[in-house]
C-alpha cells in the first residue's frame, strides 16, 4: 500500500477517534453535571441548609451575656423582663401570613402572681416599637389606651397603671395588629447553585415583653405561624424565637483588628440563632414552643422561607434526565438513535417530557404542594431565566447528545 494511502487512513482513524472522544466527553460531561448539581442541591436542602461564621455552634456566645460586649452599638431587645415579684406569664403569638409583605398578628398573654402579693406597673412595656396598623389592646376584656415610651435605649408600646393582685388571679392582656414588612434575603441560608439570592427570604416580627420571676422559668410561650405561602415553607432551623450571637471565645483572636492590637478591638460577625425551642409542623401551620429563662431569652422573632421540597425535587428530576431517559426508553422497549426518523425522535421526546411533567406533579401532590402554572412565576423569581430554560431543556439536550454519540 502506498505511503500516502497509509497516511490518509491513519489521519482518518485519528479524526474518527478524536471525534468519538469528544462525543464521549460531552456525553459523560452531562452525567457529571447531573451528579454534581443534584448532589449539591440535596446537600444544601436536606443535610446542611445553614451557613454560620463558626462550626462550633454549641459554644456560641450571646451578645447580652458578656459585660462590656466587644460588639459595639448593638441594641438587643429582650423577650423577658425579670422581676423580684413572684410573677409568671404564659403567652401565645398567632401569626397569619398570606404573603411576606403583610402579616397579621394576635398576641394573648396571661400574667399572674404565684404568691399572695401585689405588683404595680407605672409603665408596662409590652411590645417593641415600630409602625403597625390597627393596633388594638384589650386588658381583661376591656380596651385600654397605649402610648410610645423609651427605656434603656429601646422603644416600646406601653400601658400605664397596670396592677396585679391576688395569688393565681389571671390577668389577660391581648393585642392584635397588622404589619407591613420589608422582605430581605437571608444571609445564613445556603443557596443551591441553580437558584439566585431570592431563594431564602427573611422577615422579622416585633418582640413582645413578658414579666418572669428572677431565677424561675416562664410558662410555655407558643408561636403559631399560619403560612399560606404558595410553593414556600418555613426553614425551622433558622426561624422562631432567635437571639443575637457571635463566635465562641476561643475564636476571638482571629477577629482582632491588627490596626489597634493594644486596645483589643474586635470585628465580630454577629448572627442570629434560634434559642432553645421545639417546633411542630402540621400542614401550613408551624408551632414553636419555648420556656424563657435567664439563659434562654429571645431578641426577636424571625421567619425564614425557602422553596418547598417539591421545587428542588422537580428540578432534580430534569437534571437527572441522563440517568432516567435510558431507563424510561428501555422499559418501553423502544430504540432512540440518530438513524430513527426525525418524527419518531420528536414523538419520543414528547413522551419523555410528558413523563417528566407527570412525575414531578405526583411528587408535589405527595408533598402537599400545588402544581400549577403559577409555579413558573415563582421559579422566575428565585432563578435566573437562562438557568431555568437550560434545566427544562436538559432532557432534549441529553437526547441530542446521546443520538450524536450513537452515530457511526
Amino acid at each position: 500500500m502506498p505511503r500516502k494511502s497509509r497516511h490518509s487512513i491513519s489521519n482518518s482513524i485519528s479524526k474518527i477517534s478524536h471525534c468519538i472522544f469528544r462525543r464521549r466527553t460531552l456525553l459523560f460531561g452531562l452525567y457529571g453535571v447531573s451528579l454534581v448539581l443534584v448532589g449539591q442541591i440535596m446537600f444544601t436542602v436536606l443535610i446542611n441548609p445553614s451557613i454560620y461564621p463558626t462550626n462550633d455552634l454549641e459554644n456560641i456566645v450571646s451578645v447580652r451575656s458578656v459585660e462590656g460586649t466587644p460588639i459595639q452599638d448593638t441594641v438587643v431587645y429582650s423577650s423577658v423582663e425579670f422581676t423580684d415579684a413572684p410573677v409568671n406569664t404564659k403567652q401565645r403569638v398567632e401569626v397569619d401570613i398570606e404573603f411576606l409583605g403583610e402579616v397579621n398578628i394576635k398576641w394573648i398573654c396571661e400574667i399572674y402572681l404565684t404568691e399572695n402579693a401585689s405588683l404595680c406597673y407605672h409603665d408596662y412595656r409590652f411590645l417593641s416599637y415600630e409602625q403597625v396598623n390597627n393596633l388594638q389592646v384589650v386588658l381583661d376584656g376591656r380596651s385600654v389606651d397605649y402610648y410610645h415610651s423609651e427605656y434603656e435605649g429601646k422603644e416600646y408600646y406601653t400601658i400605664s397603671g397596670y396592677n396585679l393582685t391576688g395569688k393565681n388571679k389571671i390577668n389577660k392582656l391581648e393585642m392584635s395588629f397588622q404589619l407591613e414588612r420589608t422582605v430581605n434575603v437571608s444571609e445564613i441560608a445556603r443557596i443551591p447553585w441553580i437558584f439566585n439570592k431570592n431563594y431564602a427570604k427573611i422577615i422579622h416580627l416585633p418582640m413582645t415583653n413578658i414579666p418572669v420571676h428572677i431565677g424561675n422559668t416562664s410558662d410555655p410561650s407558643v408561636l403559631s405561624v399560619n403560612a399560606n405561602l404558595p410553593f414556600q415553607r418555613i426553614l425551622t432551623g433558622q426561624s422562631g424565637w432567635v437571639d443575637t450571637f457571635f463566635p465562641p471565645q476561643h475564636e476571638w483572636e482571629k477577629y482582632l483588628k491588627e490596626t489597634y492590637p493594644e486596645f483589643k478591638v474586635y470585628d465580630f460577625p454577629k448572627f442570629e440563632f434560634p434559642i432553645e425551642q421545639e417546633c411542630i409542623i402540621h400542614g401550613n401551620t408551624y408551632t414553636f414552643e419555648t420556656r424563657f429563662t435567664e439563659n434562654n431569652i429571645a431578641d426577636r422573632i424571625s421567619l425564614v422561607t425557602v422553596p418547598t421540597y417539591g421545587i428542588p425535587i422537580m428540578l432534580s428530576i430534569f437534571l437527572l434526565s441522563p440517568f432516567l431517559i435510558p431507563l424510561l426508553v428501555h422499559s418501553q422497549k423502544k430504540q432512540f438513535t440518530s438513524q430513527s426518523s426525525i418524527l419518531r425522535n420528536l414523538l419520543l421526546l414528547l413522551e419523555i417530557y410528558v413523563a417528566f411533567l407527570v412525575l414531578p406533579a405526583v411528587v408535589l401532590t405527595f408533598l402537599e404542594s400545588e402544581f400549577s402554572f403559577s409555579m413558573l412565576s415563582y421559579l422566575l423569581e428565585i432563578m435566573d431565566p437562562i438557568v431555568l430554560v437550560c434545566i427544562f431543556a436538559y432532557p432534549a439536550i441529553f437526547l441530542l447528545v446521546f443520538n450524536i454519540h450513537r452515530t457511526k
